[in-house]
């Protein structure tokens, strides 16, 4: 379980109210986790603000882990590489 998975289990637990056992990597926010536009909203919102990212919400319902993947690939590091 990566630290991303972590982060974003731990907002949707303390600030959306999710039970922990519900949240898995193959459920969808809306129609499997139940979260309301607004809810999404707020979920994108705490995402963006500790990882410093802007996350398009074009898509309506995705999944846990298309989330933790959008974040992932936004938080590369690339410093590493003087060429990019």
């Amino acid at each position: 379980m990566s630290s991303t998975y972590r982060t974003v289990q731990h907002i949707l637990q303390k600030e959306l109210l999710v039970p922990v056992k519900k949240i898995k990597s193959a459920q969808r926010f809306t129609s499997d986790l139940g979260l309301s536009t607004f809810e999404l909203n707020v979920l994108l919102y705490f995402v963006e603000e500790k990882y410093q990212v802007n996350i398009s919400n074009t898509q309506v319902d995705f999944t846990v882990k298309e989330l933790i993947t959008t974040i992932e690939d936004s938080t590369k590091d690339t410093s590493k590489n003087p060429f990019s």
